[in-house]
């Protein structure tokens, strides 16, 4: 019975690929084509579906794998942020403001926020920072850490984590070396997150540092 629990928290992840690789492979040409968002609607389809099917899904992982939790949905959104937290929090903000600068010392930041590249922030920040550490940190990392051990199931997380953004690359037009170098950050990345949340048992944290990272690589490199 263990066994086939343990089996099934695959089965969800599969499943919820292959979902997510034909949501972004129908909307990627109407988004990708659209030079401006004349709507609110066109501004928040992306934003609005990436909620419906991740948070969904944290919900149904929860349901599912209630006595299976490490931690309890009502304890990790708390106020405990540790100084793992703060570390890694000063170490993104140095580091990508030095990347920036080093890149291009006279860098300007997105001057359309409805442009097509200007909207893309509800998606990257809101989506990616709450939606995504939902899914993996406070869904499956929580759900495995119960079968094995931190950093068995750190490793674990952060290869399904890399795994979710391949359907970026499939319909994306990005080179080896972007790929590679993609590869290599989002394993950084969800290694990192893995570790913050494991610390602080405190999801808030999570969300912020995914969030100040993907909303310096807009602001900075855009």
């Amino acid at each position: 019975m263990q066994r086939n629990k343990n089996q099934s928290i695959y089965f969800f992840y599969i499943i919820f690929w292959l979902v997510w690789l034909l949501v972004q492979s129908f909307l990627s040409p109407y988004l990708e084509h659209s030079v401006t968002f004349h709507s609110s609607y066109d501004l928040i389809i992306n934003f609005v579906l990436k909620g419906i099917i991740w948070v969904g899904l944290t919900f149904i992982l929860w349901s599912s794998f209630k006595q299976k939790l490490q931690f309890t949905p009502q304890k990790i959104f708390n106020k405990h942020f540790s100084k793992e937290f703060w570390i890694f929090l000063a170490i993104f903000i140095i580091y990508l403001s030095a990347n920036a600068y080093s890149v291009n010392p006279n860098f300007k930041f997105v001057s359309n926020p409805l442009s097509v590249n200007g909207g893309q922030i509800w998606g990257m920040v809101i989506g990616a920072g709450m939606f995504e550490e939902l899914v993996f940190r406070a869904g499956f990392m929580n759900i495995l850490l119960k079968k094995h051990i931190f950093w068995v199931t750190n490793i674990i997380q952060s290869l399904l984590f890399l795994a979710i953004h391949f359907p970026v690359y499939f319909i994306t037009k990005m080179t080896s070396f972007d790929v590679v170098d993609n590869f290599a950050t989002v394993i950084i990345l969800g290694l990192v997150f893995g570790y913050v949340f494991y610390k602080t048992k405190n999801l808030w944290t999570t969300i912020i540092l995914h969030a100040v990272w993907d909303s310096m690589m807009f602001f900075l490199f855009v």
